[in-house]
């Protein structure tokens, strides 16, 4: 049998099961499965559209176009360390060209050994889903 065909069947194989169908990824907001390939109607400018510095607690420290509503901006989780940021826009999906970025932060000095990431709310689209690896401080830009 020849070694170096049987390797270049199997890598074919291997590159065209990985690379060739959609995959689905976990929606942690949700718990359903959604397609990692997505098309967007808009794509994000950069425009800053609203800011937002939340506490570990879920109340709001300050902001720029954010619901300060505690039914609406807040921390939804004890144990998770998972917050709902909301908006004062009606739709904030990223498939909508909003774009946002999130740092853990102490909104004082110092540092914090920590991490954030977002996704759309499932469920509302004028919100922000936030997930942090820890309980902590908060910034999140919005933008367009």
């Amino acid at each position: 049998m020849n070694t170096k065909k049987y390797f270049y069947g199997l890598l074919a194989v291997v590159f065209a099961l990985c690379f060739s169908a959609p995959m689905a990824v976990a929606d942690n907001n949700a718990g359903d499965t959604v397609e990692a390939e997505q098309t967007f109607r808009k794509f994000c400018k950069g425009k800053s559209r609203g800011t937002a510095a939340i506490n570990d607690d879920g109340t709001v420290a300050s902001c720029w176009k954010c619901n300060k509503s505690p039914a609406q901006t807040r921390r939804i989780s004890s144990t998770a360390h998972t917050y709902e940021v909301d908006w004062r826009f009606s739709d904030v999906r990223a498939s909508n060209g909003y774009c946002r970025s999130v740092q853990a932060d102490t909104l004082t000095t110092g540092t914090v050994d920590s991490y954030c990431t977002t996704a759309d709310r499932a469920g509302d689209i004028s919100s922000v889903w936030v997930d942090c690896k820890s309980r902590t401080d908060f910034f999140i830009y919005l933008k367009k």
